[in-house]
């Protein structure tokens, strides 16, 4: 009987770990899957990358695992919002946003704007750029997506070297993509 009843309670808390699991994703959620109920937004990053809260006044940035023991460079992609009033247009935000990029000489050295472009991310009009620039020595090649949804102002950066750019650019295109504001 203690046996019997030992085994019952094993399968329920085994079934209720693995419904609160379940849970925590949301239904229909894919792996990965990134929730910020402070930025109203969710977002897939790879399962074999790891993410950071509120790192670097940011509210999320994910890393690839490191290619080695000597890899000088973690690539990364991040997301920030902030609300926006409803005169801010987006090619507004998104003039603003380069300009303080530019801005930042000091840090980003040789910053050049490689293309840039409009688009369409989490069905509304967004924008696009890659860009380059020089930090402490390395050759740094940036993805930017920028969008307004509901007032709200949402930058994804995903950032690699020079060199990793191409292994790396699918996949961040991929988590851009998987970005979801409500």
């Amino acid at each position: 009987m203690f046996k019997k009843l030992t085994s019952i309670l094993t399968i329920t808390v085994i079934l209720l770990g693995t419904l609160s699991l379940t849970g925590c994703l949301g239904a229909g959620d894919p792996p990965g899957t990134y929730r910020n109920d402070a930025g109203n937004f969710s977002v897939v990053f790879p399962e074999n990358w790891d993410y950071k809260e509120n790192f670097m006044n940011l509210p999320v940035m994910a890393f690839t695992p490191l290619e080695s023991e000597t890899d000088q460079f973690q690539e990364n992609i991040s997301i920030s919002y902030e609300t926006v009033g409803e005169e801010m247009t987006l090619d507004d935000y998104y003039d603003f946003s380069m300009e303080s990029i530019k801005d930042m000489s000091s840090f980003f050295l040789n910053f050049k704007e490689i293309e840039n472009s409009d688009m369409i991310l989490d069905e509304v009009p967004s924008k696009y750029s890659t860009y380059t620039y020089t930090m402490q020595e390395v050759e740094i090649k940036v993805m930017f997506y920028l969008l307004i949804k509901n007032g709200r102002a949402y930058a994804i950066t995903g950032t690699t070297t020079t060199e990793t750019f191409d292994q790396y650019k699918t996949e961040l295109e991929k988590i851009a993509q998987s970005f979801r504001a409500k």
